[in-house]
């Protein structure tokens, strides 16, 4: 269940990234499925009769699946500049990453961050543009307000003192609604 989450965090996370331009001052255009609705026809065919073949993939030795990867993932960073920096940085990240997941962690937030962290950086910069500089509309917004409020609340959650303050509150609380329905019963 766990990899379902992840893999459907990073379906939506390449959806959004590949609608977003590049520049602030770019139109966007939008996706296939909105110019032809008959796309969105074709992509549910190719989903549903597609899935059984490809599936077949996994059936192939790593000792051979993992060469053609490397390949045509080398051929994909140098196709975005034609530079090879871009092939460098694809093996310094690829690298880190499998000393990362030999350590216990997951990749998906990973590269959820390497997708939408330049797409955050564009709109943090033209969110402070707007504002002259201020950070103050982050924080008066309702939404900004409750996005914060997760935010922080989740990175507390990582602190063992507080996890357990957490712990014991919901405990209480779920035992004192769980007094009350059977008083009523």
């Amino acid at each position: 269940m766990k990899k379902v989450v992840s893999t459907a965090i990073l379906v939506a996370s390449l959806l959004v990234f590949a609608g977003c331009g590049t520049k602030p001052t770019e139109q966007t255009a939008p996706p296939p499925t909105q110019k032809k609705p008959e796309a969105t026809v074709s992509i549910l065919v190719f989903g549903l009769f597609l899935i059984r073949p490809l599936l077949l993939v996994l059936k192939i030795r790593r000792t051979v699946l993992m060469p053609i990867i490397f390949l045509l993932c080398t051929v994909g960073a140098f196709a975005g500049a034609s530079r090879l920096f871009d092939i460098y940085c694809m093996i310094a990240i690829g690298i880190g990453a499998f000393f990362l997941r030999r350590r216990g962690y997951q990749m998906a937030p990973f590269v959820l961050g390497l997708v939408l962290g330049g797409l955050l950086d564009k709109s943090l910069r033209r969110g402070l543009v707007l504002s002259d500089g201020s950070i103050e509309p982050f924080f008066t917004r309702p939404i900004s307000i409750g996005f914060a409020t997760v935010t922080i609340l989740i990175l507390l959650m990582y602190i063992p003192a507080f996890k357990s303050l957490v712990t014991s509150i919901t405990g209480s609380i779920s035992r004192q609604i769980q007094r009350l329905g059977s008083r009523q019963a």
